[in-house]
């Protein structure tokens, strides 16, 4: 399972129902710039509260869309920091420097560790939130586009055909 922003969001939220679920199997998940938590207090929120391609008042708009009661402190599936990740399949976390959500995609990377999940976090101080878009016309971008590429080809051939 893979997505960008909240599309990471979903995919987690897919590999955990599928483990819960006794499957489908996931061999993977490619998790770039991952919304993975409601602190809109973290060092990167604070520090890049207003970035050319995502805000921290839109994060905050957003997460009010998502859950307008708000969130319940042991919603694990609306905050994926908050749920049990053991039991998930290997991750590969991207995320941006400048990017008011990369405190919170580095913290998923460690805890998917401590969860025993292998986990690579791959973090560029240099792209901001939403570069996949920019991977046409910014070669850090692409390059970027294109080591997640190989991972996920490599993480597949190791699975093998199932």
């Amino acid at each position: 399972v893979a997505g960008d922003s909240a599309g990471a969001h979903l995919a987690l939220g897919v590999a955990l129902e599928a483990r819960d679920r006794g499957g489908p199997a996931l061999a993977l998940q490619l998790l770039i710039y991952p919304v993975a938590d409601v602190d809109f207090e973290t060092a990167s929120y604070r520090e890049h509260a207003v970035s050319p391609t995502l805000t921290r008042a839109d994060m905050i708009e957003y997460w009010d869309h998502y859950l307008p009661g708000g969130v319940a402190a042991d919603d694990a599936r609306a905050v994926p920091l908050r749920a049990r990740l053991h039991g998930l399949p290997p991750a590969y976390v991207v995320v941006a420097g400048l990017d008011p959500l990369h405190d919170e995609g580095v913290a998923l990377a460690a805890r998917l560790r401590e969860s025993d999940v292998p986990a690579t976090l791959v973090d560029d101080p240099g792209l901001v939130h939403g570069f996949l878009r920019m991977a046409p016309y910014v070669a850090r971008a692409r390059a970027v586009q294109h080591a997640m590429g190989r991972w996920v080809g490599e993480a597949l051939r190791a699975v093998g055909p199932q």
